[in-house]
Formats: structure tokens, C-alpha cells, sequence
């Protein structure tokens, strides 16, 4: 599943393609942002996962921080990325419940930081369904996969993704029609029908949930 650590390799891509241009700009004064703090995600988001039916407890993983790199106008934002596990991602061809919350503080100042906010809230954009997030951008985005869960033979998970302030919020969810064992696969069409009931009406609130539950916590 996507990382939000994964984006950066890209991110820095962009600040420094937009360097030289963003250099020849009227200087603006730094962006003011509250005072950066620990989050703690299994407190913030375990109540939204307890509703998405993952009863799996929560693991907060090891902080991680990718420092910024030189551009021509000045050090790309360093990115600490925290995350929260709940579950085991394992292997995706068997049903599971397992949710994941990633949130990333961007530390920075001036043009590099907002130009890397602008990169991310272009990718939140371009991401999914739209989501209402007090005072940011987020969008939601759900997928069948093949998995051995009969009779659909169909699991469902999705990615959140939003951008508030200085911090990135990006959550997944792993999700499943009710198992019937021994049951005969049904047909093709009547198992699209319940997989996509499954993604509108549970994962996607569910999901959205999530990621708003979490967006607010920062």
C-alpha cells in the first residue's frame, strides 16, 4: 500500500524544478504554523477504527524523519512522518481487517514550504472523491481486489488522503463482505453489485471517517 514517505522522492522532484522560478518571485514573508507536537494517532483515530469493525489493537511505529534537501531557494521542508497500525497488512489475497494512519508534519519556511503545500494539495485534488476537512483539502479513493472470501471471491480498500496546514494525513482501510464458507462463487454481476455496495456504503464512510478523525487530531 502507498506511503506517504513514498511521495517525497517526488515532492523534492518538484522544488527543485520550481526553484529557478519561484527564485525570480517577490520574496513573501513565512508562513506562520502552530507549534509542531507529537501526534498521538492510536488515541486520535482508535475510536473511527474501532467503528470500521478492525478490532486488531494499535501499534504506533517508530517516528521517521526525511531531512530537506538544498535548493537554489533554500532547503526543502523536512518531512517526520508518524504512523499507526492497527492489524497486519499480510497477504492480500486472504480477507482482513486493517486500517493504517500516516500523518507527515512538513517543517519549514518560505517559498519551499509552500510550494511543497501546493504539491501536496494538488495530489489530494487528483486523488479521489472529495471530503470535507475543516480548514484543509482531502479526497477518498476505494478499490475492489481479488481475494478468497467466498461467495463474492472480492474484498474492498481504500486510500484518504488529505493536507492541512503544514501536516499531510493519509489513511487506509482493508475491508470485506461477510465470508460464507463452503458458499458457491456467485456470478460475476452479482458479485461486482455487492462489492461496490460494500465500497459506497462501509468503506468509504468508514474510511472518510478515519481520515477526518485524524486530520482534526493535528
Amino acid at each position: 500500500m502507498p506511503k506517504l514517505n513514498s511521495f517525497l522522492p517526488a515532492l523534492l522532484a518538484s522544488l527543485i524544478a520550481l526553484a529557478v522560478v519561484a527564485a525570480s518571485a517577490a520574496a513573501k514573508p513565512p508562513l506562520k504554523h502552530k507549534k509542531p507536537f507529537t501526534p498521538n494517532l492510536c488515541k486520535i483515530a482508535n475510536g473511527a477504527v474501532s467503528s470500521a469493525q478492525v478490532t486488531a489493537p494499535c501499534r504506533q511505529l517508530a517516528t521517521t524523519t526525511e531531512h530537506g534537501k538544498p535548493t537554489p531557494i533554500g532547503p526543502a521542508p523536512t518531512l517526520v512522518l508518524y504512523i499507526a497500525r492497527w492489524g497486519t497488512p499480510g497477504n492480500t489475497a486472504k480477507p482482513l481487517h486493517f486500517a493504517e494512519v500516516n500523518v507527515a508534519h512538513l517543517v519549514g519556511t518560505g517559498k519551499t514550504l509552500e510550494i511543497a503545500e501546493k504539491e501536496y494539495r494538488l495530489k489530494a485534488l487528483a486523488h479521489g472523491l472529495p471530503v470535507a476537512v475543516p480548514g484543509g483539502t482531502a479526497s477518498v479513493f476505494t478499490e475492489p481486489f481479488a481475494c478468497v472470501n467466498p461467495p463474492t471471491e472480492q474484498c474492498s480498500s481504500g486510500e484518504f488522503l488529505a493536507i492541512k496546514g503544514n501536516w499531510v494525513i493519509q489513511a487506509h482501510l482493508s475491508d470485506m463482505p461477510p465470508t460464507v464458507p463452503g458458499a458457491p462463487e456467485l456470478e460475476v454481476a452479482v458479485a461486482e453489485a455487492q462489492i461496490k455496495e460494500l465500497e459506497e456504503q462501509i468503506v468509504k464512510p468508514r474510511l472518510s471517517v478515519i481520515g477526518q478523525v485524524s486530520a482534526a487530531g493535528v
